[in-house]
Formats: structure tokens, C-alpha cells, sequence
């Protein structure tokens, strides 16, 4: 009786051992940066894209550059597409979630660290990431 047991055990494991070892879904994750009309600042990720595993964190550098002779006070406004990705695309450290003062002629760069959840749709075989800079409060 044991040996039938242990003979059942193996079986179940043993078919559900690919499942459990198969790599974690990866998606292709493309990153815009704009900025609101007449502002005269340069932004936009360092890469156009990055292949990402899902729950795995990773960070995007956006570049900055204020072309004013004033500083600025700016805000960051993130859009995911498609829309049923957005809750999926979280943004652990970075520009959506806190201001970003720029000094006047100021070049900098603005990491952003980021996880696509693993409960990602598989509607959504790849995101596109962006980021709106608009003036924000001081």
C-alpha cells in the first residue's frame, strides 16, 4: 500500500513539476516621455524598451534637460496602454510618484523603478509606458 502511495505521489509531482519550474512570463515593456505643450524642457526614457519578467523589479532612466532660465517645478503623469495593463504596471520609485525640481540649463537623469505584476493580463502581450511632464506647484 505505501508503494502505491509513494508511486501516486510521484506521479502528481512529477506532473506538476513543468508547470512549476516553467520561466516566469516575460512581456516586451516600450517607454514614452512628453512633455505639456510650450514647455521647453527635453524628456524621454534612455531606452526605448526593455523585456521584462513579471514580478521582477526593474528601472528605466528618463532624461531631463530644462532649457529655461528658471527653475522648474514639474509633475509627472503615467498612462499605461493597453488600458486593462494599468493596474498591473506599478511604479515603485520614481517620477509619478514624487515632483521633480529642475534648475535653470539643468541636464539629470530620473530613474524609475518599476514591477509588472504577474497578475497582467495575457490580453496584453506588451505595454507601452509614458510619462507626461507638466508644470506642477512649488
Amino acid at each position: 500500500m505505501k508503494a502505491k502511495a509513494l508511486l501516486l505521489a510521484c506521479v502528481v509531482v512529477g506532473a506538476l513539476a513543468p508547470a512549476a519550474l516553467a520561466a516566469p512570463r516575460e512581456v516586451n515593456v516600450h517607454f514614452r516621455g512628453t512633455v505639456d505643450k510650450g514647455l521647453p524642457l527635453d524628456f524621454g526614457p534612455t531606452r526605448p524598451a526593455l523585456r521584462v519578467k513579471l514580478g521582477e523589479k526593474r528601472t528605466i532612466p528618463y532624461r531631463l534637460t530644462n532649457f529655461t532660465k528658471e527653475p522648474m517645478h514639474l509633475k509627472a503623469v503615467l498612462k499605461v496602454e493597453p488600458a486593462e495593463a494599468t493596474k498591473a504596471f506599478r511604479v515603485v520609485k520614481g517620477l509619478s510618484l514624487s515632483p521633480v525640481l529642475v534648475q535653470p540649463g539643468e541636464s539629470k537623469v530620473l530613474p524609475v523603478e518599476f514591477v509588472v505584476a504577474p497578475d497582467l493580463p495575457t490580453s496584453a502581450p506588451e505595454l507601452t509606458v509614458g510619462f507626461v511632464l507638466s508644470k506642477g506647484a512649488k
